[in-house]
């Protein structure tokens, strides 16, 4: 058996990613500290009864602070450990089902980002990724909002699990990579769109975009958009290896010639 090694890594980061917080909240006001942070298993807090009562602050704990109607969080975990499930499965199996397997893999690691990010942005709103500092008698307090290391090992999970379609596992240390020109393009154009939605989220949470007659559009909103395009982009990938699988298979069973 010669293992997929990519596509075991791949299943590995994304169990892990399931122990770590996806998303956190934390503020301070002269050394009064809260904090609460979003696994797919729950929700942990550690908040200061001494911090002062703020709107945007009690909007987070308010909509982050029950598990159970947080239907995205365990809908993101089921889809996450399916989806590890499926990679190591396929990185053991024949080369054609195999890469059957590690391509949903991928598709449900990105989808439970997707569920994720849809799910809690229709609860924090705009407060979904925000930097900024909120003025209270004379001080400031430091509030803010961010996607935790968990969230981005999934997406790196899923991006593995894709690039693992192109490896062929002839040797148990090094797999050779065989990709097609579409496949690059579609990996290249995937992670392009990636990169930028959370380059977006981080750089410009606050900042709206004017389009017509006094209407804007937040810049987390086109965040959230590029994310779902890119699970688009991910199925393509999935559909275009698996149509080259089928033509390197039937490749092998054409009968040979000879003249």
């Amino acid at each position: 058996m010669r293992l997929n090694i990519l596509g075991f890594v791949a299943a590995i980061l994304a169990l892990i990613s399931v122990l770590l917080p996806w998303w956190g909240m934390s503020s301070s006001l002269v050394g009064i500290k809260s904090s609460l942070s979003v696994h797919p298993w729950g929700v942990t807090k550690d908040l200061s009864a001494a911090m002062p009562d703020i709107p945007e602050i009690n909007s987070i704990i308010n909509a982050c602070g029950e598990y159970t109607q947080m239907w995205y969080a365990p809908a993101a975990m089921a889809l996450v450990i399916v989806g590890a499930v499926l990679g190591l499965m396929g990185s053991s199996m024949a080369e054609r089902k195999g890469k059957i397997f590690l391509a949903s893999a991928g598709i449900l690691m990105v989808l439970s980002a997707v569920i994720f990010v849809v799910g809690l942005s229709s609860d924090a709103g705009e407060l979904l990724f925000t930097n900024r500092s909120i003025a209270f008698m004379g001080s400031k307090i430091k509030f803010s909002t961010y996607f935790s290391l968990g969230f981005l090992q999934a997406l790196f999970a899923a991006v593995l699990a894709f690039f693992s379609l192109a490896a062929e596992p002839r040797s148990p240390i090094m797999p050779r990579l065989k990709m097609r020109r579409i496949e690059v393009w579609l990996l290249t154009v995937f992670m392009i769109l990636l990169y930028t939605s959370i380059v977006i989220a981080m750089l410009f949470p606050d900042v709206k975009l004017y389009y017509h007659a006094e209407r804007y559009i937040p810049m987390l909103s086109i965040s959230v958009a590029l994310i779902l395009a890119d699970f688009s982009i991910a199925s393509i990938i999935a559909i275009a290896a698996s149509l080259s699988i089928r033509e390197e298979e039937e490749e092998k069973t054409m009968p040979v010639t000879t003249s």
